[in-house]
């Protein structure tokens, strides 16, 4: 799991919180299998609020449409609200409603938190995962566990999420070979993987295996790519499949294209 931090400056500012944050760093850097990067990340976990910074960055891994837990640390609070009302901050608290609203989940560290969040109704899902830095009731692997639990549970749902809107994408264009439908859920996946910055070689080289082994109407294929707008896209890839995963012309539905945009997706592979 590829995981990357954002953490405001306020929050490092707190005390309490600093050390909450230093903590979790700690611990995600050492856990086994996982990784705490900025460069293409499974998951973003926003930490703080009022920074207008991480608010602007929300808004760009939202495009990515990358998954994000949010934890506000007490920042949501009424009298915290109250504060920015009153210096008439609109802009910054239109922001910090949307960063809340738009998490797939919203992680608080005490029942409290929990009420006052739940009561603003901006998130319908808000989790209790307790901090060792101010309870004894938990411990510091633990809470590492149940947050490494919560990313990976919040992955697997949007993923799934992503997976369903294309098959429906799909089903839209109403064919009944499976072998075509299943090629074309393929290539948007492809695709949606680019959108947030790193294509798997992984799915190169599925993609490419499935195309050596299917048996299609090659007209048929074109013009459905043409008509779901993705050919140009799909040529490309057989061109960076040609290379990357050993795909020949002969497996290849439609003529592929050769340009700076296929050299851009070439460079965008991933190996992990």
């Amino acid at each position: 799991m590829r995981i990357q931090l954002y953490i405001s400056e306020k929050a490092k500012s707190v005390d309490i919180n600093n050390k909450l944050v230093t903590t979790l760093l700690r611990l995600l850097e050492s856990a086994a299998g996982h990784v705490v990067t900025d460069e293409n990340p499974d998951i973003v976990h926003f930490l703080g609020c009022w920074d207008m910074r991480m608010a602007h960055a929300a808004t760009n891994i939202r495009r990515r449409m990358i998954p994000y837990v949010y934890s506000p640390l007490g920042g949501l609070q009424p009298w915290e609200i109250d504060e920015h009302k009153l210096s008439k901050h609109t802009q910054i608290l239109a922001f910090q409603r949307q960063l809340t609203k738009e998490a797939a989940v919203v992680h608080v560290c005490g029942e409290m938190e929990h009420k006052s969040i739940t009561r603003k109704k901006w998130n319908s899902n808000v989790r209790i995962i307790e901090s060792p830095v101010v309870s004894n009731d938990i411990t510091e692997d633990e809470m590492v566990g149940q947050l490494l639990d919560l990313y990976e549970e919040t992955i697997n749902s949007h993923d799934t999420k992503i997976k369903e809107d294309i098959a429906k994408r799909v089903s839209e264009v109403k064919e009944d070979d499976e072998t075509i439908n299943s090629l074309l859920r393929e290539i948007l996946y492809a695709r949606y993987q680019l959108h947030r910055g790193g294509l798997p070689s992984l799915t190169l080289d599925n993609l490419s295996s499935h195309l050596t082994k299917s048996d299609i109407d090659e007209d048929h294929f074109e013009q459905l790519l043409d008509d779901m707008r993705i050919s140009k896209f799909f040529a490309r890839l057989e061109c960076v499949m040609a290379t990357e995963s050993n795909l020949t012309e002969g497996f290849m539905p439609i003529p592929m294209i050769e340009d700076r945009v296929a050299d851009k997706i070439k460079s965008s592979i991933t190996r992990y």
